[in-house]
């Protein structure tokens, strides 16, 4: 596994261009798409991708467009509020 996201896979899901991996707006989808999976699911596996791609976006900040930056921040934003949001209802059932 890796935190790659390739523009184009094959019909074995591996990457067509082993080099095709610097699309940051596919990281920017991604992540959307994890945040809003774990609004609707709570999933975990969700949040925890969603951790994982922030991680790989804000390592790659100086080369976001601007758009991307603002895309970003929103997702940072929502990020804090599910984790809150966790801590806060882990803490109501330690009560």
């Amino acid at each position: 596994m890796t935190k790659r996201i390739h523009g184009e896979y094959n019909t074995n899901w591996r990457p067509a261009d082993l080099q095709d991996y610097n699309d940051l707006d596919l990281y920017v989808q991604f992540a959307q798409a994890l945040d809003e999976a774990y609004g609707v699911t709570r999933g975990l596996q969700y949040l925890n991708g969603l951790l994982k791609c922030l991680d790989t976006l804000t390592a790659y900040m100086p080369a976001l467009s601007s758009e991307q930056i603002e895309n970003l921040q929103t997702l940072v934003r929502s990020e804090r509020s599910h984790v809150d949001a966790l801590r806060r209802a882990l803490d109501e059932r330690a009560a």
